[in-house]
């Protein structure tokens, strides 16, 4: 994103999910609808400080995202906006205390 303290536009926030997705598949999102334009004004008005570049970050882990229901719906546009704050936050390390001891036992480290 070139200008990080610009106020993000509903034009903008498709334009950043969009050139996501090219870098992801190789084409053009061609499948926002309707009710796409209102929702990301939603989250513009809830997120208020939201910056391109952070938006452009959440795009990022959506679009890298395996799990089944979001490769069931084809990565689609309204279901990064239902999910949005699975991709807000960067994920941590789910591993528990005792499986993080046995990982670095393993590898020598414990």
């Amino acid at each position: 994103m070139n200008n990080e303290h610009e106020p993000l536009t509903v034009k903008k926030f498709l334009t950043i999910f969009d050139g996501v997705w090219r870098q992801r598949y190789g084409v053009k999102y061609s499948r926002f609808n309707a009710a796409d334009p209102a929702n990301a004004k939603k989250v513009i008005k809830q997120f208020p400080q939201l910056t391109g570049d952070e938006l452009e970050t959440w795009c990022e882990r959506y679009l890298a995202a395996e799990d089944d229901f979001v490769l069931r719906n084809a990565h689609k546009f309204d279901t990064f906006i239902y999910r949005l704050n699975a991709y807000r936050v960067k994920t941590t390390n789910s591993r528990t205390n005792l499986e993080s001891a046995a990982a670095d036992f393993i590898a020598g480290q414990g």
